[in-house]
């Protein structure tokens, strides 16, 4: 059934009836990366350039600020840190509010658990989706075997983003320049 998100909150009219496409491919488990939390796993071999994942969420006008309640740069971060812009044709972005971050709240679509990484096996796309409309994606970029965790790069400017990502990236320049 059609369920798209809207602009008032609504995030999907079942919001823990798992997308039929994504629970073949991928399960929801915790993340092999040090903090970071769940991730999502290939449970069948993946080759480049499959869907892998879709990310629904709560739709919200350009220029919205949904973080204005935050006081200090970690909150404002960890509140922008479920939500994805749609690309330069389209007049909104996407989020994951916080109380539906919870799997037990929300997995109609997981894309929102893909993890960081500076050398990632997925990218963001976008689709029309039969039952959220148009919305972001996952993609493999290469092939992936089953068991393998799912990552993307988020792209944060390093100037300006959260301490983790930054120490991650600090962390992965040593030991690049060791190898």
């Amino acid at each position: 059934e059609h369920s798209p998100s809207t602009y008032n909150g609504f995030i999907t009219d079942q919001p823990i009836l798992r997308d039929p496409y994504e629970r073949t491919v991928i399960e929801l488990r915790d993340s092999g990366m040090s903090g970071g939390g769940e991730g999502i796993f290939a449970t069948q071999d993946i080759h480049a350039g499959q869907l892998v994942a879709i990310f629904n969420g709560v739709r919200h006008p350009l220029g919205q600020n949904i973080a204005k309640d935050c006081d200090t740069d970690e909150e404002i971060y960890e509140r922008l840190s479920y939500n994805i812009h749609m690309p330069e044709d389209e007049d909104y972005f996407l989020d994951i509010p916080p109380h539906f971050r919870d799997r037990r709240k929300y997995c109609a679509t997981l894309g929102h658990k893909v993890n960081h990484s500076f050398q990632p096996n997925c990218d963001f796309a976008s689709i029309y989706h039969p039952r959220f409309g148009r919305v972001r994606s996952v993609v493999s970029i290469r092939d992936i075997k089953k068991g393998e965790e799912l990552f993307v790069d988020y792209g944060y400017d390093l100037i300006r983003c959260p301490d983790w990502y930054r120490d991650l990236h600090r962390r992965q320049m040593e030991t690049t320049r060791k190898v």
